[in-house]
């Protein structure tokens, strides 16, 4: 997603949204409470459909111009903090001992707080991702082999506007109706084939060297872009 120019963005609700307010939605999201939006149509319509009933894809527009923006990438750094705000904000757990001393290791060298910043972009933890995420707290799946993992999908970016003035920069254009007949078997389609994908590409990748596990991160590990 570009943010140097305006930008197009969706929003899937029950309801039309003309006017969204500050605070809006549970703080038990990706980044903490904020508003959350995608590039794509058809992801928006999906969310739309969550709970299994229709409802509606609300357009924006967007003006980054002037925003603090953070971008979580999928470099190393980049992902650490992304598991620290999963680690804050989402049911996301540690097997033993060790991997809690490292989840908590990451907590406080990663952690950034959501405040600091109008715009967040990063991969979204909807259930396969927060299952690849799981992998790597597991102490399973290195670092590098989940950023590869969440390049699986194409649909991976979403926007949070997480301050008052980006909420104030967002423009209503328009709002159609999403069918929950026709997007959530699309929804559990796409989670299914991202796994599919992800299974098959642990079996013919290996990690590269030096890549990081969750334990290496207490040997004193640090990403090269850190």
């Amino acid at each position: 997603m570009n943010l140097e120019d305006t930008v197009r963005l969706y929003h899937g609700s029950p309801e039309i949204l003309r006017k969204p307010e500050y605070g809006f939605g549970s703080p038990h999201r990706d980044f903490g409470p904020g508003f959350y939006c995608t590039e794509f149509r058809d992801l928006a319509a999906e969310w739309a459909c969550r709970d299994g009933a229709d409802g509606y894809t609300n357009l924006y527009r967007l003006d980054p111009g002037g925003l603090e923006v953070l971008e979580l990438d999928l470099s190393p750094a980049n992902l650490l903090r992304w598991l620290a705000l999963l680690l804050r904000y989402r049911s996301i757990t540690t097997r033993d001992r060790l991997c809690d001393e490292a989840a908590a290791l990451i907590l406080d060298r990663y952690d950034v707080e959501p405040g600091d910043y109008d715009l967040i972009l990063g991969p979204r933890a909807d259930d396969s991702a927060l299952s690849f995420a799981q992998a790597f707290l597991d102490n399973e799946l290195p670092l590098g082999l989940l950023g590869a993992s969440l390049a699986l999908d194409p649909f991976g970016q979403q926007l949070a506007l997480t301050s008052q003035k980006a909420l104030g920069r967002l423009e209503f254009v328009s709002a159609e109706e999403a069918e929950a007949a026709r997007y959530t078997p699309i929804r559990w389609g796409r989670d299914a084939l991202l796994r599919s994908r992800w299974c098959a590409k642990l079996e013919h990748q290996a990690a590269a060297p030096g890549d990081i596990y969750l334990t290496d991160l207490l040997k004193g590990a640090v990403p090269d872009d850190d």
